[in-house]
């Protein structure tokens, strides 16, 4: 979509410093033409946004104080164990973890390491498990990266859509694997890191377009 410029901007190209009518400079027209290539609107985003650099957040559900954050202080609490590093996220300290019949991923180690993990869905989460470990981390099986190596556990776009990672066998379409589910759509393929704004190949529910959507915020 190509952006025209503002009444108020076209009027005053046609008048010079004398107020006598002129043609807007044929740089200009580049200029104008180069910017409304860039932006497009579809993605959903300010212009501003779209030229901010995406934001690498670790999430870290424990105070300083070593204890929860108030959101997370009244998380039920479980028996588990956990045999793994986490498959949705790569950082050291995130676990695989087990209560009963269900598997819990990401779970999150903390100061009382040995006692007990925090596992959320999302980071933007306020329901959680505090899962009190039957026995030991397995130590030798934990991830070994730390962030931001590794695929982001999460996104926000700059379309308003949050997403979280998906692991396991998942659709692919045109040799491009689903690779994270959105509040708003899907993402495809692995994040684009090429510049500073990341992004993504993003499909909204029943369209087939596919476009480029920027990242605002990657999670690990």
């Amino acid at each position: 979509m190509w952006v025209r410029p503002s009444q108020h901007t076209a009027d005053n190209a046609l008048v010079n410093t004398h107020g006598a009518p002129r043609y807007p400079s044929l740089l200009g027209s580049v200029v104008v033409l180069l910017c409304s290539w860039i932006w497009t609107p579809s993605q959903g985003s300010t212009f501003a946004e779209a030229l901010a650099p995406t934001r690498v957040r670790i999430f870290n559900p424990y105070t300083a104080t070593e204890t929860l954050l108030p959101r997370f202080q009244h998380a039920k609490s479980v028996s588990g164990a956990c045999w793994a590093g986490s498959l949705q996220d790569a950082r050291h300290d995130a676990w695989r973890c087990t209560s009963g019949y269900r598997i819990l991923d990401p779970c999150f180690t903390g100061p009382r390491a040995g006692v007990y993990l925090l596992c959320v869905s999302a980071p933007w989460s306020r329901s959680s498990l505090r899962v009190h470990l039957q026995k030991p981390l397995p130590m030798s099986f934990a991830n070994r990266g730390a962030a931001p190596q590794g695929t982001p556990w999460a996104l926000e776009l700059t379309n308003g859509g949050r997403c979280t990672v998906l692991t396991g066998k998942t659709l692919t379409v045109d040799h491009t694997r689903l690779s994270y589910a959105c509040s708003n759509g899907d993402g495809y393929g692995p994040v684009d890191r090429h510049r500073g704004q990341w992004s993504i190949v993003f499909v909204r529910p029943h369209v087939q377009k596919r476009t480029s959507v920027y990242i605002a915020v990657a999670w690990y």
